[in-house]
């Protein structure tokens, strides 16, 4: 994980940003995500923490290319839907 999204995300877990709603207990899974996959950037990686949050809610995407690489913590893909 590099770049400015890396700093972001290890901001938060180091408590540098006041932070409101679930970003706090979603950072590991994002960082996880960033440090997974070289292209995924902050805003992917909190799409796939909200995913591993809420398993049964289908991601919608215009980039199904995009997302079908992305795999949730216990290896699941993410449920893809493409208008």
């Amino acid at each position: 994980m590099t770049g400015q999204d890396a700093l972001i995300v290890s901001g938060v877990r180091m408590g540098k940003f006041l932070i409101a709603g679930t970003l706090l207990q979603d950072a590991a899974a994002m960082e996880r995500a960033m440090d997974s996959y070289p292209d995924c950037d902050l805003a992917d990686a909190s799409i796939i923490a909200l995913s591993e949050r809420r398993p049964t809610m289908p991601v919608l995407t215009c980039d199904k290319r995009h997302f079908i690489k992305y795999r949730r913590t216990d290896h699941t893909p993410l449920p893809i839907e493409t208008p």
